[in-house]
């Protein structure tokens, strides 16, 4: 059986080190940080299925880096 699997964390106060547990999750399809207090100092684990990435209203001023994502 195929499942979407979509993750939603917006206004939760999630910062950079919140997310050390993503790892756990590598079926994740979209992931929706809207409105946290994640910073240019963010690093993400390899989520092969991820196609969707949602990062609007944090404080990072370089997203560079996940466009090479």
């Amino acid at each position: 059986m195929n499942k979407t699997i979509i993750m939603k964390k917006k206004y939760t106060f999630v910062t950079d080190r919140s997310l050390d547990g993503i790892s756990k999750f590598p079926s994740i399809e979209e992931l929706i940080l809207d409105n946290n207090n994640i910073t240019d100092g963010i690093s993400f684990p390899s989520l092969p299925k991820l196609h969707t990435l949602m990062l609007n209203k944090n404080k990072i001023s370089f997203y560079f880096f996940f466009i090479r994502m």
